[in-house]
């Protein structure tokens, strides 16, 4: 494994424990997050250290992260800024 993808692990936990720990959150939004971290995490468990993430797939993996910045970035912007660290990640690895 990757050093890089051993941060964005690491970072997909933090956003997930942040995600579990509100109080108030849109049902829809938080399975929008929620799936879009475990098919991430799907992704990242059955990569080889040398293997990218498939092209094809990467673009949707990023949207949805995206888009999920979006709905939360008024009502939660800690998570939000997470969320973000996330996508940075996913960028330095090249999706």
């Amino acid at each position: 494994m990757s050093e890089t993808s051993d941060k964005l692990r690491a970072k997909l936990d933090e956003l997930h424990d942040l995600l579990e720990s509100l109080d108030e959150v849109d049902p829809e939004a938080e399975a929008l997050l929620s799936s879009a971290i475990a098919d991430l995490r799907g992704k990242l468990a059955t990569q080889s250290t040398s293997e990218r993430l498939e092209p094809a797939e990467s673009p949707l993996i990023v949207d949805r992260f995206r888009a999920a910045a979006e709905h939360f970035e008024e009502s939660h912007p800690t998570l939000t800024g997470t969320i973000g660290s996330v996508i940075d990640a996913l960028a330095r690895m090249g999706v």
